[in-house]
């Protein structure tokens, strides 16, 4: 997987992230019932391979590699043939072949950012954003909207469950009236992705997808839009029953959310729970919430 990452804070175009903007990992889960990874490499176009690495006993691998630019990326993983290959628990080795290709894919940005920072909620709202220019059968175009408030996602599409459609050839969705709560910060996500590798019978008990993508952040306001002062993580262990812990630096006694999320660069996150500052503005965090597996990513949401 080949993601890049952006962010737009106005009109202008969106601009790399500033944190680990573009990447590539490659990652092998094992079945719930096994039988368990025990070890596994991509290959590159050139011959080289790379080693996924991990918690072979809880059955995850991970090979991951983060540049600071969108070229450096491409260089270092362009397009060709790439090989997957992992061992299972009594299993011969599996070999996963699959192809990036040339087409790159477009930035996605919104073309009504302004707007979006002063939506009346108690009206439709028409969100507007560049074509998916050279979308194919095999692409894909997704919008999330998430309020940092309660830790829930207020808006997706494509949503089977509305059900909401939306073609790889959109360049709006309106959102219809009441969707959003006044005097909130919205936090949103774009994603313009092609994929080019799906099985869903390569192996038994497993998936498996390759994808190229661009995403990019933004906000939707309402009313004031709300307030909130952001917090950092300083810190985090392992502890000995097996929950992360992790200690955070925000406004003296103000509450964050915390959230989480088992994949890098996600756009949907799930509220695990809140942790109050004390009056030195530090707060410590334990995820003691069952059925969890590594990898797991976590960012603390302001009330």
């Amino acid at each position: 997987m080949r993601i890049a990452q952006y962010e737009q804070t106005s009109s202008s175009d969106p601009a790399p992230a500033p944190e680990t903007p573009f990447h590539f990992n490659a990652m092998v889960v094992s079945p719930r019932n096994g039988p368990a990874v025990t070890s596994g490499s991509v290959t590159l176009p050139n011959g080289t391979v790379k080693n996924l690495e991990g918690e072979s006993m809880i059955g995850f691998l991970m090979y991951t590699e983060d540049f600071g630019s969108d070229a450096a990326l491409e260089a270092a993983y362009p397009a060709g043939k790439y090989t997957l290959r992992f061992t299972q628990t009594g299993q011969a080795e599996r070999a996963i072949a699959m192809t990036m290709p040339t087409a790159t894919v477009p930035v996605p940005k919104i073309a009504n950012y302004t707007e979006a920072q002063s939506v009346n909620h108690a009206q439709d709202f028409t969100l507007r954003w560049n074509a998916f220019t050279g979308a194919g059968a095999n692409d894909h175009l997704s919008l999330i909207i998430f309020d940092r408030n309660v830790g829930g996602v207020v808006f997706r599409a494509p949503d089977l469950c509305v059900p909401r459609e939306l073609p790889v050839s959109a360049t709006s969705i309106v959102l219809p009236a009441n969707t959003l709560q006044n005097n909130r910060t919205y936090e949103a996500t774009l994603m313009f992705g092609r994929m080019f590798y799906f099985s869903t019978n390569a192996v038994p008990e497993m998936s498996g997808s390759g994808h190229i993508g661009r995403q990019t952040t933004f906000t939707v306001k309402t009313g004031t839009g709300g307030t909130g002062a952001a917090a950092t993580f300083t810190g985090c262990r392992m502890l000995p029953n097996g929950n992360p812990e992790m200690t955070l630096a925000g406004t003296p006694l103000r509450t964050y959310t915390i959230q989480r999320t088992g994949t890098v660069g996600a756009a949907v996150w799930t509220q695990v729970g809140s942790v109050t500052m004390n009056a030195a503005g530090t707060g410590v965090f334990e995820d003691a919430q069952a059925g969890k597996s590594l990898p797991l990513f976590y960012r603390a949401v302001a009330n």
